[in-house]
């Protein structure tokens, strides 16, 4: 049985908010961590596309160092608040459906951002066909694509409960797939992330809750 997507019908607005009153927090640590990471190593002076963008807090924070940002995201009332507080010169949003896009061609992107989002897909191939149409091997593109970790059993009770996340990998199994899309593929652990660095790399065992594949180099089918 296909389970669907219903990331477009949520409200992501209560939710966030609802967090921020709960928690104080707007989004969670380490996907900030994540966001801030790449702004402070990865998106000085260059082009840059949010994937999954939501309310536009990441694509924020993604501003502050690149030349253009731009955030999508297939839920209408997420982008309509994101445009409300953060659009600029420098930002920009819109909606898009990565499973169902449409025929128009888009520009490549230097840096690709992609956090939390493809475990949320019914059609991952169709959506990472999408992704790497903003990949450019003159530009030197680079990506960043995050999920949870089932290695981590914390993880794994939380992924079994929620009904968002409708796809759920192992760093393993992760890489495997990162492996068939991309030709260069590193995993590195939210947990560790601090500068990039080769000691803050995991393999298919780890079990650190959240991994981000950085990955270049599009493999077309």
């Amino acid at each position: 049985m296909t389970v669907k997507n219903i990331s477009a019908e949520i409200s992501w607005i209560d939710r966030d908010i609802n967090r921020f009153k709960l928690r104080g927090i707007m989004i969670p640590p380490n996907q900030r961590k994540i966001y801030t990471a790449i702004k402070d190593f990865w998106t000085n002076g260059r082009t840059v596309i949010d994937i999954g963008c939501s309310i536009g807090i990441g694509t924020n924070i993604l501003s502050h160092t690149a030349r253009h940002a731009w955030g999508i995201d297939i839920n209408k009332d997420s982008i309509a608040f994101a445009k409300e507080m953060f659009e600029r010169p420098n930002v920009s949003f819109d909606l898009m459906d990565l499973e169902h896009p449409t025929t128009r061609e888009y520009a490549p992107f230097e840096v690709v951002v992609m956090s939390e989002v493809i475990e949320h897909l019914e059609d991952v191939e169709s959506g990472l066909g999408s992704v790497k149409q903003f990949f450019s091997n003159k530009l030197n593109t680079v990506g960043f694509i995050t999920v949870p970790n089932v290695n981590n059993e914390e993880i794994q009770k939380r992924d079994e409960a929620n009904p968002l996340h409708i796809n759920h990998w192992t760093a393993g199994e992760f890489y495997e797939l990162m492996t068939k899309h991309f030709q260069h593929v590193v995993l590195y652990s939210s947990d560790k992330l601090r500068n990039w660095d080769l000691s803050e790399t995991v393999d298919g065992a780890s079990t650190d809750q959240i991994i981000i594949a950085k990955v270049e180099g599009v493999i077309n089918a």
